[in-house]
């Protein structure tokens, strides 16, 4: 069995992957459920762009820590 030694740089990477993942999960399930429904439209599209904008923060961080460990 070999043991891989993982660096902070990886660290770093997978920990903002796992941020993403989280709101990307937590969209998806808000998208569908009845306490979004219920909400006025104003409010549906507030609260979406409010998470959207974390996953595309995510999304940039991960991009630049990719690049940067080329």
């Amino acid at each position: 069995m070999e043991i891989k030694v993982i660096t902070y740089e990886e660290s770093r990477l997978e920990f903002f992957k796992a941020k993403r993942d989280i709101d990307v999960k937590r969209y998806e399930q808000f998208k569908k459920s009845k306490a979004l429904q219920e909400l006025p439209p104003m409010e549906q599209h507030r609260l979406l762009s409010e998470i959207g904008e974390r996953i595309s923060y995510w999304n940039d961080i991960v991009k630049m820590l990719e690049e940067k460990a080329k």
